[in-house]
């Protein structure tokens, strides 16, 4: 997964788990430890899936929260967290939402024997904080906007819905 971030994001990160690689009759996973992918730093999010010979037509991946990770105010799992500035404005996103992210490729993947078929799931970071209104924020007394289930809740939702349809499967040539 990959993107250039918009001027102004400090972090954006996923909790991945497991990666699938499938077509209809073919399923490679890859069973991931915890880890972090942090879209910021498209080289240190690579992620690498083995796969035989073949076309496969998608990609699943999985984030789910961990304990631990990136905790907020509420001390809660979090799977995805997002920092960014904003008219001035610190936001802080953090959510604990597991979801699937399915991304099929139209002209399929095409994955020849002996070589390595480079993927990105490219996430339009630019679109998740375009309209948010810094005015009608809270902000905590820390100075910070958090975006979380306890604050902001509605813009919780909504960068959540422009997370999901932002992503994009391309092949990297």
């Amino acid at each position: 997964p990959g993107d250039t971030p918009p001027a102004g994001v400090g972090c954006a990160q996923f909790m991945i788990r497991d990666v699938e690689l499938s077509s209809a009759d073919v399923t490679v996973v890859d069973t991931r430890p915890w880890q972090p992918i942090d879209l910021t730093d498209p080289a240190a999010s690579a992620i690498n899936l083995e796969a035989g010979a073949g076309v496969y037509d998608r990609v699943k991946f999985k984030i789910e929260p961990l304990e631990g990770f990136a905790t907020g105010p509420t001390g809660r799992k979090v799977s995805t967290y997002l920092c960014t500035d904003k008219d001035g404005v610190r936001i802080e996103y953090r959510d604990d939402t597991y979801d699937t992210f399915e991304l099929r490729a139209e002209a399929g993947i095409v994955v020849a024997d002996g070589e390595l078929a480079s993927l990105i799931a490219r996430f339009d970071v630019n679109a998740w904080f375009v309209d948010v209104d810094t005015a009608a924020l809270d902000i905590s007394d820390d100075g910070i906007a958090y975006i979380d289930e306890r604050n902001n809740n509605d813009w919780q939702n909504t960068v959540r819905d422009r997370i999901k349809d932002s992503v994009d499967l391309v092949r990297d040539e």
